[in-house]
């Protein structure tokens, strides 16, 4: 039961017994199953958030060069549909309106029988399952797709065709890219297509406040979907006092991140863009500047992967180190202390005091960033 991911005892019992059921009832047909094929049609599976998907972009790009006459598929969440549109290494995409991996959704079994049957029109040969869970391995089996690949690290590993080793703490990249063995670079740049619209937004705005090409731009996101996550406002607006009043410092978030901002009053080289803009033109916000701090969230990726200083307050939530941008070192630094409650992976902390929070401080969040202002 080592392999499987979950902390809870009867969870891991539950999905080894259905293993065990499954990986008899599925041993003959394994027996001829043809152990290679040369692909015409992939799917990738990747249903989860933002920065998730961010990751796995690496993945898309290595597979198309390894397969570059097949067609290439992605199934994933409508949030980060806008992440792959228009990639030339993507043929189609498949869009899940109620992914199980948003908490705030249920389950829509109309919208999964529909897809299934999408699916199977389609006569996929291969499919990737980036996550290891069982719910996408069983939507992959029921639409008829031939050879499936993942990790079994949350049960299914029987309607694999092939198995891999789960290591937990590997880069989320390597991790995605092991399911081909493939490696990832070090250093990692992405450009994040914006449309037209968005960049006339942007310009607009920095035409109305007089923002200057040459002027020191910081943005910062204080805000993160899991509160366990997230630092602070106090501490990240005792960290904007300590910056030169001379840069143009831009906060950014949601809609729903209002609540956190509403009653807080900015200095004039502070600008509120929490909910202003839509996701496109906050990226192409992010794009413009030179300096991004925030809480472990999607947007510390479009941050590095664009080559701005990047410093994140991660906490000791979950291993930071499998989540962290692939930039250069010096481009880059995340906060994450250890301590006895750690990493437990909540989203929201269920201690009396937040410490893995708490112990880090603003003095030495402004010190570490001091070489980049």
């Amino acid at each position: 039961m080592k392999k499987y991911v979950f902390k809870k005892l009867w969870k891991k019992f539950i999905v080894w017994i259905f293993d065990i059921l499954g990986y008899v009832v599925f041993f003959p047909f394994r027996l001829f199953k043809k152990k290679e094929i040369i692909p015409e049609k992939i799917l990738v599976v990747r249903l989860d958030q933002i920065g998730d998907m961010i990751q796995a972009l690496p993945f898309v790009e290595k597979l198309k060069s390894k397969y570059r006459s097949a067609n290439i598929y992605i199934l994933c969440a409508r949030e980060t549909k806008f992440l792959i549109e228009g990639n030339e290494n993507i043929d189609k995409i498949f869009v899940m309106e109620n992914s199980w991996f948003y908490k705030e959704k249920k389950i829509n079994f109309k919208e999964i029988f529909t897809l299934i049957a999408e699916l199977k029109k389609e006569n996929i040969d291969v499919a990737y399952d980036l996550r290891g869970d069982l719910r996408n391995i069983l939507l992959l089996f029921f639409s008829g797709i031939k050879y499936i690949f993942g990790y079994g690290c949350a049960g299914g590993g029987f309607l694999l065709s092939k198995e891999k080793r789960y290591f937990r703490d590997m880069h989320e990249i390597d991790k995605n890219l092991n399911l081909i063995d493939e490696k990832s670079d070090e250093e990692i740049k992405i450009d994040f297509k914006i449309p037209e619209k968005n960049i006339i937004e942007l310009r607009n705005f920095f035409e109305e406040y007089k923002i200057k090409k040459e002027d020191k731009k910081i943005v910062i996101h204080p805000f993160s979907r899991a509160p366990a996550k997230m630092w602070g406002i106090d501490k990240f607006f005792g960290l904007i006092n300590k910056i030169d009043s001379k840069a143009k410092i831009f906060i950014v978030g949601s809609m729903e991140d209002r609540k956190y901002i509403d009653n807080i009053k900015l200095k004039e080289n502070v600008f509120d863009c929490v909910g202003k803009f839509d996701i496109r033109t906050t990226i192409e916000l992010i794009k413009n500047c030179d300096i991004f701090i925030g809480c472990d969230s999607g947007l510390q990726y479009f941050a590095a992967y664009s080559g701005l200083k990047t410093c994140v307050i991660y906490g000791f939530t979950a291993n930071y180190l499998r989540w962290k941008p692939k930039v250069k070192k010096e481009n880059f630094i995340g906060f994450s202390k250890p301590v006895e409650c750690g990493h437990c992976e909540l989203e929201k902390c269920s201690q009396t005091t937040h410490k893995c929070m708490e112990i880090i401080s603003v003095d030495e969040v402004h010190n570490s960033i001091k070489k980049w202002l």
